[in-house]
């Protein structure tokens, strides 16, 4: 598991290029800004990724000093010291140690599942004909709890 520290950042926050050149420099693993950040070019050149809401071209500032090592929300998720953070182009996941022991096992076969259709597909097989579309849609017209799901 690693254990370098990510940086969670609420409210309006500001890791420009320099603040995140510093976060690298330390050692940190990642910035999460549940708000804006500036300098992407700068931010994009460094080894460290930068997860945040959007970009804006405005200069941060420093008006009160919060604690650290709290629990916090950020992007509408429950953030607690310790937790596990995995990110990509597509988003993040926080998770303690405990959740992950399910949720990789899981996520590995969702993983195994869609490469199989996607060689079926490039073979030229339809994606309806791997799934099970007609029994799914009879349970959501009929109001029934279904799930779509692959039937390779």
């Amino acid at each position: 598991m690693p254990t370098r520290a990510f940086a969670c950042l609420t409210q309006l926050s500001d890791p420009s290029g320099p603040i995140s050149r510093e976060a690298s420099r330390k050692g940190l693993a990642g910035i999460v800004v549940d708000g804006g950040v500036r300098d992407t070019s700068t931010i994009r050149s460094l080894d460290i990724p930068v997860y945040a809401r959007h970009i804006l071209p405005l200069a941060g500032t420093t008006k009160e000093i919060f604690e650290t090592q709290i629990r916090i929300i950020c992007g509408g998720v429950l953030v607690r010291p310790g937790e596990i953070i995995f990110g990509d182009a597509d988003g993040l996941v926080v998770a303690s140690e405990r959740e992950l022991e399910h949720i990789i096992p899981a996520a590995e076969e969702i993983q195994q599942t869609e490469a199989r259709a996607l060689e079926e597909m490039a073979s030229g097989r339809s994606l309806l004909d791997m799934l099970n579309f007609d029994e799914h849609l009879e349970n959501v017209e009929a109001n029934r709890e279904s799930k779509l799901r692959f039937t390779l």
